[in-house]
């Protein structure tokens, strides 16, 4: 354990390969903090002890030493044998760069100003009072001034971290600019993936665009800008890309790796390639990697300060791709091994001759099945994942290859069609939507196709409509993977929606995997009940002696009440008002299904004999 010079780890980039470790409560950290450090609260040491193992050199600091120099020895008790040096945070801060909340005190002065307060109250109490016991309040604070000094621990600190005006909720940061340049996120939480725009001077580029590129359209169009290029890191496994439909309709180039043999017309690229728009550029970056064909484009503003590096699937927040979607899809084939030394080169001989305050700029977020280990975080700086993801850590090419292909995530059927609809190119969202076609009848659905239900799991179970249908609901983000991985490419399916309301969100799901081309027919619940409905007032126009028994809960009588002569009574309420049923009619018991209608049948037959009741007529479907 050392003390260093701040002037030489400052200057010599040491952050870029070691850890800087802040070891204050996160509430402290987060009023100001040096720029690459990290959060590892010495209350927790527990926590951290495996992870400090990985580093080479570790630099720890807190306010006063006091706390550093306490983990340091827990460091070492436990042996991290790591070099761990010391120092304070105002000898860092009265040279060189920390992240600070601009309106909040710092810490220390604000424990200052808090004991100093206690003291002249403890005095002015005793004065006013005359009584000298309010000295102890004084005395007390004294007391525990000398004890926090002595100890590094101080209880005052630790309260007032927790106060509204020292609490700090980070903001999801989706814009990043530069000199004449600005860079704006997109996110489909459907299949955690992130696509970008960046407008310089009037011009727009688009990157790794989703199937509907309307957002896109519109984000250029607030700030006048024309798109002029759409560029491809790859062509991707896990969702249909709107490259082409971009090209067709703005007359954007599309630029692509030279090795894809993409089928549509683009531009090839290849690495070190600088393609100005507007005062800004682009620098393609060849990084074969998850793919053997794939690059990531690094944007430079006006003053060619490097602002983002679009990484595709290269590197991740808090991992970097997997190695085996490639090992037998399309024309260029690897093994997993192969492509995660690919990896293993690129991030170690990239990277680091990069700005260490650039934002990486990733394809994919949390739960993508593209890696394993992807943070929640939309983004974070090349400083601190050169930090924090374990793969970008000190360890050899053997190590890092057997790390890399281990425990990945089963893949979903759905990745080898989209690579190889990707590279021919999509046609557009429009399109992709209006060739499915709703269908009047489930009865009539071919047996050789799946149906999928997308309504939620009580309504498909209460209310079964097809007997062999899987359960798939929509409003889960997991929708898409899901239908991708249990539908295989080829296989054709039909879709039940239980609103009309739904319908576009939901075809927009299955096109955002090119996935229309196997989707039959929709079947559209609230709209067949409409038919229905109207069926069922005509039969009982016609019968007078007919009369609705009307099961269903309140709100769903309030929205579609099928007959102005119907008796409501939701069934759970239906024994206790089982005497109201009336007995000079014939009682048809609906509930929308055949679930809830079923039921009441039975009750009503048990409980109230003398009443006539029965199934609807076997005219109409129910």
């Amino acid at each position: 354990m050392k003390n260093t010079n701040i002037d030489t780890l400052y200057e010599s980039k040491l952050w870029t390969r070691d850890i800087i470790i802040d070891v204050r409560t996160p509430e402290e950290y987060n009023l100001e903090h040096i720029t690459w450090a990290i959060n590892m609260p010495v209350d927790n040491f527990d926590d951290f002890t495996d992870t400090l193992k990985t580093y080479k050199n570790i630099y720890v600091y807190c306010n006063t030493g006091n706390s550093s120099t306490i983990f340091a020895n827990m460091a070492q008790s436990q042996g991290v044998e790591t070099t761990i040096v010391l120092w304070w945070l105002s000898a860092w801060s009265k040279k060189y760069p920390t992240i600070k909340k601009k309106w909040a005190l710092p810490m220390m002065q604000q424990v200052q100003i808090a004991a100093g307060a206690l003291v002249l109250l403890g005095v002015i109490l005793a004065l006013i009072a005359n009584n000298w016991w309010f000295v102890a309040l004084s005395a007390f604070v004294g007391a525990w001034l000398i004890f926090a000094g002595s100890t590094g621990y101080c209880g005052m600190a630790k309260v007032l971290a927790k106060m509204p005006w020292n609490r700090i909720k980070d903001p999801i940061q989706t814009e990043f600019t530069g000199k004449n340049v600005i860079i704006k996120q997109f996110e489909d939480k459907n299949l955690a993936h992130y696509s970008y725009i960046a407008i310089s001077d009037g011009e727009a580029i688009v990157i790794d665009p989703e199937r509907n590129p309307s957002k896109y359209y519109d984000y250029a169009r607030e700030h006048n800008a024309k798109i002029i290029a759409v560029y491809e890191t790859h062509p991707h496994a896990d969702f249909a890309s709107s490259h082409l439909q971009i090209h067709q309709e703005t007359g954007a180039s599309i630029y692509i790796g030279e090795l894809v043999w993409a089928e549509y017309p683009h531009t090839t690229i290849s690495d070190g390639d600088v393609i100005p728009f507007g005062s800004a550029t682009v620098k393609a970056l060849f990084t074969p990697w998850h793919s053997p064909d794939s690059f990531s484009f690094l944007i430079m503003d006006a003053d060619d300060k490097q602002v983002g590096l679009c990484t595709g699937d290269w590197v991740f927040i808090g991992d970097v791709g997997r190695a085996d979607l490639r090992e037998s899809v399309w024309n260029i084939k690897a093994k997993q091994e192969e492509l995660a030394g690919m990896m293993y080169d690129t991030t170690r001989s990239i990277l680091p001759d990069l700005d260490p305050e650039l934002h990486i700029l990733p394809t994919h977020g949390s739960w993508s099945l593209c890696g394993k280990g992807l943070s929640k975080r939309n983004t974070d700086t090349l400083a601190s994942q050169l930090k924090h993801n374990p793969m970008l850590q000190s360890m050899d090419k053997k190590s890092f290859i057997t790390l890399l292909t281990s425990d990945q995530p089963n893949i979903p059927a759905y990745f080898t069609h989209s690579v190889v609809s990707n590279k021919k190119g999509n046609n557009t969202h429009q399109e992709s939507i209006q060739q499915i076609k709703n269908i009047d009848a489930i009865d009539t659905v071919d047996k050789d196709s799946i149906v999928i239900d997308t309504r939620d799991f009580a309504t498909h179970h209460n209310y079964p409509i097809f007997p062999s249908a899987i359960n798939i609901p929509h409003n889960d983000d997991g929708f898409v993977t899901l239908l991708g991985s249990l539908i295989k490419p080829g296989q054709s399916f039909v879709v039940i929606v239980e609103h009309s309301d739904d319908v576009d969100s939901i075809l927009h799901k299955i096109a955002s995997i090119a996935y229309e081309w196997f989707c039959k027919w929709i079947y559209i619940v609230d709209e067949q009940m409409n038919k229905m409905t109207a069926d069922k007032q005509d039969i009982i126009a016609k019968n007078k002696k007919y009369r609705i028994l009307d099961v269903r809960n309140q709100s769903a009588y309030d929205n579609n009440p099928i007959h102005s002569d119907s008796i409501h009574i939701p069934l759970e309420s239906l024994k206790d008002r089982i005497d109201e049923l009336p007995t000079d009619s014939i009682l048809l018991p609906y509930c929308g299904w055949e679930y809830k209608s079923g039921i009441a049948l039975s009750m009503v037959k048990s409980m109230r004999p003398d009443v006539q009741i029965q199934k609807w007529p076997s005219d109409i479907i129910l």
